[in-house]
């Protein structure tokens, strides 16, 4: 089979970051198709300010590799929102779904286009 054409499954898309006690940098690698995008856009738009900061070892179809400051990792216990709250995020999820559902089959115009 040739490379281009070979798929990874689910468990081959795998998403790590990896850092020791003695360094100062941390490293984040993924195969993950999803994260892959997401953070190809994330690091591009940080090196434009940190470029000396972020150091990106891989970036190919099939993996994304890069190595950034250690101090930047945190992990956070996640927001518990009120019920208003909570109505509120879907009805803007939902919004925000229906507009671009819009842009994507043409049926409104530039200027729309331009907000979503």
């Amino acid at each position: 089979m040739a490379r281009n054409n070979y798929k990874l499954s689910l468990l081959e898309q795998e998403t790590i970051i990896t850092f020791d006690q003695d360094g100062k940098t941390a490293n984040f690698y993924t195969a993950s198709e999803s994260k892959r995008q997401a953070y190809r856009k994330f690091i591009k738009s940080l090196r434009k300010e940190n470029q000396e900061l972020i150091k990106l070892n891989e970036d190919s179809d099939y993996k994304l590799d890069f190595d950034f400051p250690k101090s930047w990792i945190a992990i956070k216990q996640p927001k518990k929102l009120t019920k208003a709250a909570q109505a509120q995020l879907i009805a803007a999820r939902k919004k925000k779904n229906f507009t671009s559902k819009l842009v994507k089959s043409n049926r409104v115009d530039k200027q729309c286009q331009l907000l979503v």
